[in-house]
This record gives structure tokens, C-alpha cells and sequence, in this order.
């Protein structure tokens, strides 16, 4: 097997990062908002999408990557949560913003539950319980392991 790390540039500017739960996929993340989100194939090294101006640079986390922003347990949505109070769904195949979620806190904590249909958001003072399956693309047009 090929190191994926033989693959990717000496250097990614990031300050965090979180890996898909099948590890295939890698999310980096920056302080610095002209840093864009990024998502990569960590078998052949690959940047997949950015999402600089999908995400308005009004950069993400509060606490650490691994708690704003998550994937959902079959890898195929990703969640961000947003500095500003909001959270986005994005289809991890396609770079597609599926849809986003404003609040008047800050994000805090995302976890999806209920085999992705829901997803949980701890704001600064109260958590909320959103439905997304209204968002979300048919089952059938995912393929798991699709980036293998």
C-alpha cells in the first residue's frame, strides 16, 4: 500500500483536522479565514473540494475541529459549524452545500444521530435537535467507498 502522506504536499497550512470515520477522507481546517476548508482523499493524497467561498470565510470552529465540524456516520455529509452561529451540510462526493442552519449563538458541539437524520447542535447556552433528512440527497446516490 502507497503512505498517503507520500502523496500530499510537504505542507498544509491547517491548525486542525479531523478524519472521515472509514479514514479516507481528511478534513483540514485553519484559523486564518483566507485558509480554505478542504477535504482529501488520504489513499491517493488528492484535494476533493474547498470550500473558501461555499463557507463565506466566516470560519468555523469555537473549540476544537473534532466538535464543529463531523462527518455523518456513513462519511457522505459533513458538517460545519460556523464561528457565527451557523451550521452547513455538505455532500462530501460532490462539494455540495446542502443546506444551512442559523442560530443567535455560536456552535459549540454537531454529532449525528439517528443514522444521519438528525443532527445535534450545543450552542453557546442550549442544544437543538434539527430533522435533515428533508436535506439530504436519495441513499442510492451514494456509493460507499467511492473514493477508494
Amino acid at each position: 500500500m502507497i503512505h498517503p502522506m507520500d502523496h500530499f504536499p510537504v505542507t498544509i497550512r491547517a491548525t486542525d483536522m479531523v478524519l472521515s470515520h472509514d479514514e479516507y477522507m481528511m478534513v483540514t481546517v485553519d484559523n486564518d479565514t483566507r485558509v480554505p476548508v478542504q477535504i482529501w482523499d488520504t489513499t491517493s493524497g488528492t484535494l476533493l473540494h474547498e470550500f473558501n467561498n461555499l463557507l463565506n470565510n466566516n470560519l468555523y470552529y469555537m473549540n476544537s475541529a473534532q466538535d464543529t465540524i463531523v462527518f455523518s456516520p456513513d462519511d457522505t455529509i459533513l458538517g460545519v459549524g460556523y464561528r457565527m452561529s451557523n451550521v452547513s451540510l455538505i455532500n462530501t462526493l460532490t462539494g455540495e452545500l446542502l443546506h444551512t442552519f442559523t442560530y443567535n449563538d455560536p456552535i459549540r458541539k454537531i454529532h449525528f444521530i439517528h443514522e444521519y437524520t438528525k443532527i445535534i447542535i450545543k450552542l453557546g447556552c442550549s442544544i437543538i435537535i434539527e430533522d435533515i433528512s428533508e436535506f439530504l440527497p436519495a441513499k442510492d446516490e451514494f456509493v460507499k467507498g467511492a473514493l477508494n
